[in-house]
């Protein structure tokens, strides 16, 4: 997968790990060195002081992500940006990922936890981040 995304421009992405309020995943995480390692990915988050960062509207204004990835293990799918509660706290934002509807729920029971499943997880964030590589990714960790 690596092989896959590094040639590419890395987006700036923004790891959401809690809502209501905004939690982000920052520097020096599990899930910061799998973005940057192999999903192709920069952290948004990557130049704060703590590894967990709550934002409010301006700092998510500041952070300017491309891409929001919502990691919520077991969430039902993300509904509509105007509808879904989980998305309150970005909707009407200036920030590209939510002008460009590059908000993605990676929604696998184990997300948050570092263990045999991290391939399946680098999966699920890159095919989100670039989606047009869906199907070689697929291939390298197989379909459910």
């Amino acid at each position: 997968i690596a092989a896959l995304t590094r040639p590419r421009e890395a987006p700036s992405v923004l790891l959401v790990i809690a809502t209501g309020p905004v939690m982000v995943s920052g520097p020096g995480t599990v899930l910061d060195d799998m973005l940057n390692r192999f999903v192709g990915g920069r952290n948004a988050a990557a130049g704060a002081a703590v590894s967990a960062v709550t934002c409010d509207r301006e700092k998510l204004l500041k952070l300017r992500p491309d891409v929001i990835l919502l990691l919520r293990p077991g969430d039902p799918p993300l509904g509509p940006l105007d509808d879904d509660p989980r998305l309150a706290e970005l909707r009407g934002l200036a920030i590209p990922a939510v002008q460009n509807r590059r908000i993605a729920l990676i929604d696998d029971p184990l997300t948050l936890l570092p263990a045999t499943s991290l391939p399946r997880i680098v999966a699920a964030m890159a095919v989100a981040i670039h989606h047009d590589l869906s199907d070689p990714i697929q291939s390298i960790v197989g379909r459910d």
